[in-house]
């Protein structure tokens, strides 16, 4: 009886520590922002604003480190002090202008190939003749009417 009274204020006290942390984030004037990542580093927990800015993150303990990322925003950074569960968490991220030297330029894809290849997989074809069918009119002529002008 002893035994299973230890282990059920055990597993209370775990419980009673790692908390939900329920949050919002805005911009600065003051708009909620859909599609933020909010990631804790300690847990690995990571989950994504609503709509409404609204977020919901499980494990999350005091001194834990959480980061939001957004992209056009910068990022933001916060170890938790206090967890309260009444309380809750507001984030506001300022907007980043993102310059030329951050963006790469990748001119080895193939847009045609990337179509096919997928197309291919999804709906597999028995002839070249369907391929053809498939395939956009702007990237091949019929072979009839070659020789008139």
């Amino acid at each position: 009886m002893k035994n299973i009274l230890i282990v059920i204020l055990m597993l209370f006290c775990n419980m009673g520590m790692a908390q939900v942390l329920i949050g919002t984030v805005i911009n600065e004037q003051r708009d909620p922002l859909a599609d933020v990542v909010v990631v804790n580093k300690n847990s690995n927990q990571h989950t994504h604003t609503n709509a409404t800015g609204s977020f919901t993150l499980p494990r999350t303990n005091v001194k834990d480190t959480i980061t939001f990322y957004l992209l056009g925003f910068e990022t933001y950074t916060e170890v938790l002090g206090k967890l309260d569960p009444e309380t809750v968490f507001e984030v506001v991220l300022k907007e980043a202008s993102i310059s030329l030297d951050q963006v790469i330029l990748v001119s080895e894809i193939n847009a045609l190939t990337k179509f096919a290849d997928v197309d291919i997989k999804t709906d597999p074809v028995k002839s070249s003749q369907e391929i053809l069918r498939k395939s956009p009119r702007s990237y091949y002529r019929p072979a009839c009417g070659r020789g008139k002008s």
